[in-house]
């Protein structure tokens, strides 16, 4: 099975854990299924869709590519200049490799089937309310969705202060977090 990713969903590496402990969160999670890369750090989550999923997965829900694995990639792509790169998925999701000028790359994934069901948290509607936000977890949520300097988010909140708070970019859901309490 093949796959396309780019800059952007090979980015979302930014905001996973760095926990060593959440190891089902220490990388990009590319969900077959939804056809869309995740990851998260338990309080904000990003998510991108991956246009060319193929219909035939083998019945695998997904993978995860470790933070490593994410970065090795990065600048593989950017040393060859390519603004995106074509996987080749081992059918035992052990391993991923791309093929470029007759060199095989190959990196390790994971198939730990854990990732968090994240649709189940994204609020469904909104309203206007006041809430105070750690700076830092913003800047994570910007910086992982790979946005420029000059492109902002938007934050739409739900009726209740304990829900999630939607990210969205150019009216396009790229993503969820829960505020953090004092």
């Amino acid at each position: 099975m093949k796959i396309t990713l780019t800059e952007d969903h090979l980015k979302l590496h930014e905001i996973a854990s760095k926990d060593e402990t959440r190891h089902h969160l220490v990388g990009v999670n590319i969900d077959l299924e939804l056809k869309e890369a995740a990851a998260t750090d338990g309080h904000a989550l990003v998510f991108l869709p991956i246009d060319n999923i193929p219909e035939e997965s083998n019945g695998a829900k997904g993978f995860l590519i470790p933070t490593e694995s994410c970065k090795d990639l990065l600048r593989l792509m950017k040393k060859i200049r390519i603004p995106a790169v074509e996987l080749d998925i081992d059918e035992n999701l052990k391993s991923i490799s791309f093929n470029y000028d007759g060199i095989i790359h190959a990196f390790k994934i994971y198939n730990y089937g854990n990732f968090p069901d994240y649709k189940q948290i994204v609020p469904k509607y909104s309203s206007n309310f006041s809430v105070n936000f750690n700076p830092e977890l913003l800047f994570q949520i910007k910086k992982a969705l790979n946005k420029k300097k000059n492109e902002g988010l938007t934050l739409e909140f739900s009726d209740n202060k304990k829900d999630t708070i939607k990210v969205l970019h150019k009216g396009k859901l790229y993503g969820c977090f829960m505020p953090m309490k004092d």
